[in-house]
């Protein structure tokens, strides 16, 4: 099982919008094969501060979500919109 976080911030003026992307990934991203779990999360404290907290039966099954149309998408629409580039980064269980 893989676990994978990715972080992910809106510029101030782009919450809203940042928000509806990440939005449009979860049921196709739930529907892949391999997909155990994926959820966003938006920080309560700063708006705009996203975490996408995922959980895939492999590597192989996190690299096909990677190479879809709808990551694809996402990355594309949400190019402009965000403060920084995402940090995505597997994490291991302790």
């Amino acid at each position: 099982m893989l676990h994978v976080m990715a972080h992910v911030e809106a510029r101030p003026d782009a919450v809203a919008a940042v928000r509806s992307v990440l939005d449009a990934l979860l049921a196709p991203s739930r529907a892949e094969p391999g997909c155990i779990d994926y959820q966003v999360f938006e920080e309560g404290t700063r708006s705009g501060h996203f975490v996408t907290v995922e959980c895939w039966a492999d590597p192989a099954a996190f690299d096909a979500h990677m190479a879809s149309a709808h990551v694809a998408a996402a990355f594309a629409a949400a190019q402009d919109l965000l403060a920084r580039p995402p940090h995505i980064a597997p994490y291991h269980r302790r």
